[in-house]
């Protein structure tokens, strides 16, 4: 079974696949169950006992203010004793050099727990997230001369007709920018100065929270009524009405939530908890051509719309929201939610050409 495991994966199977296969061959699990978990195929291929070596303690628990890690262990405490070899060290090295292959285009925590996987086949950081300002369409990067440029999907497949954008954003450039925005962003002003900042605004409103409660009383009222109209026979616009102002009461609810949580809340705590977080993220953003955009997914629940400017630079519209973020870290709640809300980036702006973006970018 092992062998016939590490022979479907050196042939270029995933897991899945090979799991799938298992189960049409009547293969069963080591527990002899007859489904097969991809995770025990992935676990199969990983274990150097079947290459000859067998490790202990290759993670440890680090418990820290009343929580819970797992963390690999220094190499030189791991211990490690030979045993009979099944798999031979030409076939070993091939599939774990497929199983590291995968690995770095997965998004994988510290602790090695599988965050994100590759859904976009884009070469290019932007590719899956710009917006043309001018038809709303998509943008890729199209090769010119030795670089890239980020131009108008549309307009590249069905011509002028189709958008007028005809010019190109240099692609090494805008990628450059987005990432030095969030790296800079995302541990200064975006987390800790700007949701400062927040927090005071929150601090003054704790003080009299009358007018927000008084306008939650007034679209309540207002959302009782259009409900009303709605179940007598009213028009499709009327339920959109009731959908907006109940959109209107989730943030001022948030918001009273939120000053409460402003007086009580303890921001080096907060860093202390979201910093680690903070870097994996920018560790995945920067890594490679795949883990980038699974970080930026997380981060974006809209496409950046790329504009022109009549100077030839451009200027990229971000509006991330660091929900997922937060959620990471344990301290998501309506409140927490409420004060992020407040966090927004501010434009970027990126030259078409190489020499012309380290000058104003």
């Amino acid at each position: 079974m092992v062998r016939r495991v590490f022979n479907l994966r050196a042939s270029g199977l995933g897991v899945y696949r090979i799991a799938r296969q298992l189960e049409r061959e009547g293969i069963p699990t080591p527990s002899g169950k007859r489904v097969w978990n991809v995770s025990q195929v992935a676990s199969i291929t990983k274990n150097t006992a079947y290459m000859g070596v067998r490790e202990w303690g290759r993670e440890q628990r680090v418990y820290k203010r009343g929580h819970v890690r797992i963390v690999k262990a220094d190499p030189q405490a791991i211990i490690r004793s030979t045993v009979p070899a099944i798999i031979e060290s030409a076939l070993w090295a091939k599939v774990r050099e497929i199983n590291q292959a995968a690995d770095a285009a997965c998004w994988r925590n510290e602790q090695g727990h599988l965050k994100s996987r590759p859904t976009s086949k884009a070469s290019f950081l932007l590719s899956p997230f710009l917006r043309c300002w001018q038809c709303g369409g998509s943008m890729h990067a199209k090769a010119s001369g030795s670089k890239f440029r980020y131009v108008c999907t549309r307009r590249h497949q069905k011509g002028p007709l189709a958008c007028s954008n005809r010019y190109g954003m240099n692609q090494e450039a805008a990628d450059a920018f987005i990432i030095e925005k969030f790296k800079k962003g995302l541990v200064t002003s975006m987390i800790l100065g700007q949701l400062q900042s927040a927090l005071d605004e929150h601090k003054r409103r704790a003080q009299d929270p009358e007018p927000l409660k008084r306008e939650q009383a007034k679209l309540e009222k207002e959302i009782s009524n259009l409900v009303e109209a709605c179940a007598s026979g009213a028009q499709r616009d009327i339920a959109r009405a009731i959908d907006a102002r109940r959109a209107r009461l989730e943030h001022l609810d948030g918001q009273i939530k939120a000053a409460g949580l402003a007086a009580k809340f303890d921001m080096e705590e907060f860093a202390e908890r979201i910093v680690p977080t903070i870097t994996d993220w920018l560790k995945a953003l920067t890594k490679n051509a795949s883990t980038g955009p699974q970080a930026l997914r997380k981060m974006l629940p809209e496409k950046i719309t790329a504009t022109r400017n009549d100077d030839g630079t451009w200027t990229l519209n971000v509006r991330p929201d660091f929900t997922a973020l937060l959620a990471e870290t344990g301290v998501l709640d309506d409140a927490y939610v409420a004060v992020m809300q407040e966090v927004q980036l501010s434009s970027t702006r990126a030259r078409r050409g190489a020499r012309r973006a380290s000058g104003r970018a």
